[in-house]
């Protein structure tokens, strides 16, 4: 707990006393919870307000920089490069500056810093993101689902995977400051885990309805995908897993296996996947997120990991978040 919340020596027993048995008004009980700390709702709402005055004008200049910037326009054009640093550098300013001072927290409760055990994390999330989408693909390919011939490989693949692996990365990172960053941990202090991991896996799958050969069972998929990035942070109270995962997939699904990647199709890559057969199955032009298959092996990767008592919080987190109160949000040893 804050040291501006604790009694001071020079508070006598009786005013000790009267501090702890005073009963709150109505009007502190609307703005600040049992600690002293404002509650969840009002910290997103500064949160969403910084937010605002960054971001405007940090995708305004990047927007007008990018513009200058040769190699097209496409999502493998490096313009989409700067503008994921730019995104990424403003959701972390934001959440730094509203742990500071709305939260009384330090920035590492984010779960997005070098602490210890960061890297175990990170390289677990590359493990669950690539092996699940690599499975899928030989299960399609196995049943005759995806025509796999070999890409164009010569230099320019080289340079376009390292390209595509920064980009996810970057992606990746980004799209989990936004979705299992800030809001989604206010939202799990302010209700509980279930209501933020339903909600924010709502607003996954939404967003990306807007991607070119949207389906159905994409949408369902995109929804799952949420859910089992929300149950990475909350195993081990760090983005560090959900990031390895986001990117991994990603980057294996599209640039290595040559499969669309949430419906947009990848210009260079390894191999190159075509959907063949019941869209129902082969997932279609919306790629392996659009098949039943996918869905069926992504629960069973949500089950694994929730069930999984080695993917828990590093020592650091434990001992980082055993210094807080409980109304801050589910303590990092618990379901």
């Amino acid at each position: 707990m804050n040291d501006d919340l604790e009694i001071t020596p020079e508070e006598s027993p009786e005013e000790s006393e009267k501090l702890t048995t005073e009963e709150p008004s109505r009007l502190h009980n609307t703005f600040k919870n049992p600690f002293g700390h404002l509650r969840a709702g009002w910290r997103m709402l500064i949160h969403w307000l910084i937010l605002l005055a960054i971001a405007g004008p940090t995708n305004y200049l990047l927007h007008s920089i990018r513009n200058s910037i040769p190699g097209g326009k496409g999502i493998h054009s490096p313009r989409f490069i700067v503008l994921y640093i730019g995104m990424v550098a403003a959701f972390t300013f934001a959440a730094y500056l509203t742990l500071k001072y709305a939260d009384k927290r330090p920035f590492r409760t984010l779960g997005f810093w070098f602490s210890p055990g960061w890297f175990k994390e990170y390289s677990i999330g590359l493990g669950f993101g690539f092996g699940p989408i690599t499975l899928i693909f030989f299960i399609l390919w196995g049943a005759n689902l995806l025509d796999v011939s070999k890409g164009v490989w010569d230099i320019t693949l080289l340079f376009f995977l390292l390209k595509m692996l920064l980009l996810f990365a970057l992606a990746g990172t980004f799209e989990e400051l936004m979705l299992r960053g800030y809001f989604f941990q206010a939202l799990i202090e302010g209700t509980n885990k279930w209501i933020a991991m339903i909600v924010f896996s709502l607003i996954f799958s939404i967003l990306h309805m807007f991607n070119p050969n949207w389906s159905a069972m994409g949408a369902i998929m995109i929804f799952l995908s949420g859910f089992e990035l929300a149950i990475a942070y909350i195993k081990t109270r760090s983005l560090w897993l959900p990031i390895g995962m986001h990117m991994a997939w990603n980057w294996s699904q599209g640039p290595l296996w040559g499969m669309n990647v949430s419906g947009t199709t990848m210009e260079t890559s390894v191999l190159v996947s075509v959907p063949q057969g019941p869209e129902f199955w082969s997932g279609g032009q919306f790629g392996a997120e659009g098949s039943a298959i996918t869905i069926a092996v992504s629960l069973l990767t949500i089950w694994i990991i929730w069930s999984a008592d080695w993917i828990k919080p590093s020592d650091a987190n434990i001992a980082l978040w055993n210094k807080y109160p409980a109304s801050y949000g589910v303590p990092p040893e618990e379901d």
